[in-house]
């Protein structure tokens, strides 16, 4: 809410729904850096509405907009992050002195234990999660910092996430209440550094990953491969139903008394004879061979197979530190100690972790379900286990490239969609693995045959919708999707099929008039004007297309070549409102305010003028009783014209504020 606010210019409702949130956290400076912004507007739109001139006015609106974005920006984080159980015991480390970026850097590289060392990295993380708005020097020291060569790549990777979590937590929110600033988000910015200088592959692609979950950059790769990770479901189920029967009843081992045997143990101890024991494990090796290779073909098209498996042993306590979702396995983790000296010297567990197909979350919780496990299997498992000859589905061969980008990549897709879907801080934020559709956007507009979207779009448009049924004119394919797609504004598609139309129908009016009103749709005036043009050439007497083509040649910047034939109109039909409109426009347009002011019928049109000539209290007179939207919404539209007058949005802001006060009763 407050971001639309501040975006469309309505700066001082913005401001007082800070102050209302301010309010709530007295003495942490919110509410004087807010009466400080408020002041310096009063002052402003005083100066504008007494008829002066400032060159600088625009810039220092601009930097007024992005200080109350970052006070918004502070107070969401310190009345949502910091008060959730997860985050809130970090609380005193936020404010502590030594919270700095060159204090937080220089602790982080100080020799030290294992476990004094993953205690910083814990407070670096939590803090960069939970951090207020960056400044441009953050971004900076903070890129040069994770992709220092002396920094280690699991630290750095680590606080990559932090970062990446900290964005999509506001992601969502700037999308819904309106649109984002056009400033660029330093801790955004950060990424994309870390994207293009770290060292680390692992480090790269996680930035990588975090970029493209926000839209900050296109990778189909990518795209596809979160794709296959958010089919994690579908994929679980037929493992579930079609696979894991298959296998659990044609596995080796089983579970007597607590204890693992071979299956056959039991024959074999009695010294039973059994004559179709070698035909049924002939049977069960072909049946389990069979269910392993549909996983591993699913995995090898992506498919996240081991995340059902893995789910429940989210629970561990280990994962309730959320750094621990995030951080890369390594043996000496101070929260799996006791468990790795449990396990003791193991080749297996060494192999599986270095070469195993598992994410880094779930390799932790592979470690900690193998403790207890380990030790209750047949001395036989264990050194099959330690000899090379079991480990789990899909390991990567000796000679596997574990650098490839797009292995780590994946593996690190597969961290974010467990947290996200089975972490309660997680589940907060924006999910781009829910919203496909929109990330998947630039990928499917290259995949997609163009043709078969138009007939599968003109075939539902066909039924019930009878207005485009009606013209003769559109029968063909193409004509029935452009219109539609003109409609809703849709202007570069539109323009597409038009132009495959007219290929068929080079002479038709309507097309050609199709084609006109979506190039002027699509800000191409020029063009848009030479098909008014040439449907002039077509009627010489059609009133409409020749004010359609002074509109469009005036938005081109060609008034001079249309204002005699506007004048001229106007001496043959006097009182013609919607001419000395179009004649109106076309004189501010060609930067003749002070004529534009006796033919501007149309209110907008006239407030302009009456703007532009530094008659701001007469515009605002005049724009009584129109909401505040009506007006934001065609300063926005006509922002170009406005601009050519040195009227931006320090101005708009100021003539928003005046006409909401003269609404007040």
């Amino acid at each position: 809410m407050v971001t639309e606010l501040i975006n469309n210019g309505r700066i001082n409702d913005a401001i007082a729904q800070l102050k209302e949130w301010a309010m709530k956290y007295p003495g942490e400076g919110f509410s004087d850096r807010l009466e400080a912004i408020a002041t310096d507007f009063r002052y402003m739109s005083d100066f504008m509405l007494q008829g002066m001139k400032d060159e600088s006015r625009g810039d220092l609106y601009a930097a007024m907009q992005q200080k109350l974005r970052d006070i918004d920006y502070d107070l969401e984080v310190r009345r949502t992050i910091w008060e959730r159980p997860e985050v809130s015991s970090y609380k005193k480390i936020f404010t502590h002195p030594d919270c700095s970026a060159e204090m937080l850097q220089s602790i982080m590289l100080e020799e030290t234990d294992a476990k004094e060392h993953f205690i910083r990295l814990t407070n670096t993380f939590m803090v960069l999660y939970a951090s207020l708005h960056w400044k441009d020097s953050d971004a900076i020291e903070w890129a040069a910092f994770l992709s220092n060569k002396n920094v280690s790549p699991i630290d750095a990777a680590t606080l990559v996430s932090a970062i990446t979590l900290s964005v999509l937590e506001h992601y969502q929110r700037s999308k819904v209440e309106g649109q984002r600033s056009e400033v660029e988000d330093p801790k955004v910015r950060c990424l994309k550094e870390v994207y293009r200088k770290s060292p680390s592959e692992m480090v790269r692609q996680r930035a990588l990953v975090g970029l493209v979950m926000i839209g900050e950059e296109l990778s189909i790769e990518a795209h596809i491969q979160m794709l296959a990770c958010a089919n994690a479901d579908k994929d679980s189920n037929e493992i579930r139903q079609n696979i894991m029967p298959n296998l659990i009843k044609n596995q080796p081992f089983k579970m007597v008394n607590g204890q693992w045997k071979m299956d056959d143990d039991d024959n074999l101890n009695k010294g039973e004879y059994d004559p179709d024991a070698d035909k049924r494990e002939e049977e069960s090796i072909e049946a389990m061979e069979e269910s392993v290779n549909k996983m591993l073909k699913m995995q090898k098209k992506g498919s996240d197979i081991f995340f059902e498996g893995f789910s429940q042993m989210k629970r561990f306590p280990f994962f309730n530190k959320m750094v621990n979702w995030f951080i890369p396995y390594y043996p000496e983790h101070p929260d799996i100690e006791n468990i790795m000296q449990n396990i003791g010297k193991s080749s297996f567990i060494d192999v599986v972790m270095k070469r195993g197909p598992f994410c880094e979350s779930d390799k932790y919780s592979f470690i900690i379900a193998m403790s207890s496990v380990l030790q209750q299997l047949p001395e036989n498992v264990r050194k099959m286990m330690e000899s090379g000859d079991m480990g789990p589905i899909g390991m990567r061969g000796e000679d596997a490239d574990l650098s490839d980008p797009a292995f780590i990549r994946l593996q690190y897709l597969q961290d974010m969609y467990r947290f996200m879907r089975l972490n309660n801080i997680g589940k907060m934020l924006y999910n781009p693995f829910n919203n496909l559709d929109e990330i998947l956007e630039g990928f499917i507009k290259k995949a997609t045959q163009q043709e078969e979207v138009a007939k599968e779009y003109t075939e539902h448009i066909s039924k019930g919708h009878t207005e485009y049924t009606e013209h003769t004119e559109y029968t063909t394919l193409y004509a029935y999707y452009a219109n539609w797609k003109l409609k809703k504004s849709d202007y570069d598609t539109a323009l597409k099929y038009y132009t495959r139309c007219l290929k068929q129908r080079p002479q038709s009016p309507s097309i050609m008039r199709g084609l006109a009103r979506a190039y002027y749709g699509a800000g191409d005036y020029e063009k848009s004007a030479s098909y008014f043009d040439a449907l002039i050439t077509i009627n010489p007497d059609n009133l409409n297309n020749r004010l359609n083509y002074a509109k469009a040649m005036t938005k081109a910047g060609k008034t001079e070549e249309v204002l005699n034939d506007l004048y001229k109109l106007e001496y043959e039909n006097p009182g013609n409102d919607v001419i000395q409109d179009t004649l109106g426009w076309a004189l501010l347009y060609a930067g003749k305010a002070s004529e534009a002011e006796q033919y501007c019928h149309d209110v907008m049109a006239h407030a302009y003028a009456l703007i532009i000539n530094n008659k701001a209290k007469d515009a605002i007179e005049l724009l009584k009783g129109y909401t505040m939207q009506q007006v934001e919404e065609n300063m926005e539209a006509d922002a170009q014209l406005l601009h050519q007058y040195g009227i931006g949005e320090a101005e708009k802001a100021i003539i928003l504020s005046a006409i909401q006060q003269s609404n007040v009763p």
